[in-house]
């Protein structure tokens, strides 16, 4: 029983930071982010930031990452269903990916947020879009 309330603490609490920071990140760069706002932000001490991050940017790292691996996860199931993927399912399942995230996927891809990232998000969707319409090429009429 206390193993629960100490997860749904640990998930409120990152709840909580990836809320401030996002927020933080539509209206400035994150090397101008420190722990103290950030966790004054989110109404946690600081010693709770450090039990589960280095620094901003470690957390930032760890969020781009989560988010790059449900981003695949996504595209690895729509073209693993069928051997030539239809673009509409995997569209929708993207989008609707993009809507659930919109304040978190708003801050990264904004002005303040870490091209970086967009460049390794593009890169997977053009290797992606390359590998379907490769099979589609060979395919006979």
């Amino acid at each position: 029983m206390e193993n629960k309330k100490t997860d749904r603490r640990v998930r409120r609490t990152k709840r909580m930071l990836l809320e401030g920071l996002m927020t933080l990140l539509l209206e400035k760069d994150i090397k101008d982010i420190s722990v103290k706002e950030l966790t004054d932000y989110a109404d946690i001490n600081r010693c709770t930031f450090y039990l589960h991050y280095k620094d901003v940017f470690h957390m930032l790292d760890t969020i781009e990452e989560e988010l790059f691996t449900e981003f695949n996860r996504i595209l690895d199931e729509n073209f693993t269903q069928s051997e030539c993927p239809t673009p509409l399912p995997i569209l929708q399942d993207i989008f609707y990916y993009l809507l659930d995230n919109k304040k978190t996927v708003s801050a990264l891809l904004g002005i303040h947020g870490d091209f970086a990232f967009v460049a390794r998000i593009k890169k997977l969707l053009k290797e992606r879009i390359k590998y379907a319409w490769s099979l589609e090429s060979y395919k006979e009429e």
